[in-house]
C-alpha cells in the first residue's frame, strides 16, 4: 500500500493553566497507526489519540500529520501559532490604548471588559469618532472607572504600515 493517509483535519489550540492543547479531528483511514506532532517543524511526539498536551511556549507552531501500518505519511495539516499573551495597565479615567498583537474579536468590550461602556474614541485629524472595535496600529482613548489589568493573547504582529493624517494622529505601536 502506497496511499497515504488522509490529512488531520480542524486542528485547534486551546490553552489550559499554562499548558497548550491542540486538538484534531479524529481518523478517518481504517489503517491508521498513529498522528507525529511537530513543533516549529520539528517532530515533537507521537500519539494514537487526537490531541497533544504540553507546557505553554509562545509564538510555537504546530502542525499535524498521520500515519498508516505501511509507514505512510500524510501531508501536514494546517499550521496553527501559540499565541503571545500581553497584560495591559489600566488607570482611573481616561487612558490611551492599541492592540500589541493581532486579536479574534477586537470589540473594545471583549478587549478591555472593565471599561466604561460607550467610551472608545479614535481620532480622525479633526475630531473624535466613538468606536466599538480596535484597529492594528490605531490609538484610542478609553475610560475606566477603577485601576486595574487585563490580559490579551493574539499573534504578533512583526510590521505594519500605516496611513497617516496632516497633523495629529493617534497611533499605537505592535
Amino acid at each position: 500500500d502506497a496511499i497515504p493517509p488522509a490529512i488531520p483535519t480542524n486542528l485547534h489550540l486551546a490553552y489550559s493553566d499554562s499548558m497548550v492543547v491542540l486538538t484534531w479531528n479524529p481518523p478517518v483511514d481504517e489503517d491508521f497507526q498513529y498522528f507525529s506532532v511537530y513543533r516549529n517543524g520539528e517532530l515533537a511526539d507521537y500519539t494514537v489519540e487526537p490531541e497533544f498536551v504540553e507546557n505553554y511556549q509562545p509564538g510555537t507552531e504546530f502542525y499535524i500529520t498521520a500515519w498508516d501500518v505501511s509507514d505512510n505519511e500524510s501531508g501536514p495539516s494546517e499550521i496553527v501559532i501559540s499565541s503571545y499573551f500581553v497584560t495591559v495597565d489600566y488607570q482611573p479615567d481616561w487612558n490611551l490604548v492599541g492592540l500589541p498583537l493581532e486579536v479574534e474579536d477586537s470589540n473594545y468590550q471583549t478587549l478591555f471588559p472593565e471599561s466604561t461602556e460607550g467610551t472608545l474614541f479614535s481620532y480622525n485629524g479633526e475630531q473624535y469618532l466613538l468606536e466599538e472595535e480596535l484597529q492594528m496600529g490605531n490609538g484610542y482613548w478609553l475610560h475606566f472607572e477603577y485601576e486595574g489589568s487585563t490580559q490579551l493573547s493574539g499573534t504578533p504582529v512583526n510590521e505594519m504600515t500605516l496611513q497617516l493624517n496632516a497633523g495629529w494622529n493617534l497611533i499605537s505601536g505592535i
